[in-house]
């Protein structure tokens, strides 16, 4: 990822998504689940990553459906 904030507008109707992400890698969702969910299953690492280090946004709008986060 470059450097900074990168953002990620994901959306799932009646449907699904499965994102595979490296381990390591800042992430923040910011989203909406009507009659949905948004699941992060990746295994938290303890410890704050550095201001100049990348970091993925996710913005997220889930309806009947589904989003997972992996590694």
């Amino acid at each position: 990822m470059a450097s900074g904030t990168n953002v990620l507008n994901v959306q799932a109707v009646f449907g699904g998504v499965e994102l595979i992400l490296p381990a390591g890698w800042s992430v923040e969702i910011r989203g909406v689940p009507l009659f949905g969910g948004i699941d992060d299953q990746r295994k938290k690492e303890i410890g704050t990553a550095g201001a100049d280090e990348p970091k993925l946004l996710i913005n997220a709008l889930v309806v009947f459906g589904g989003i997972e986060l992996k590694d």
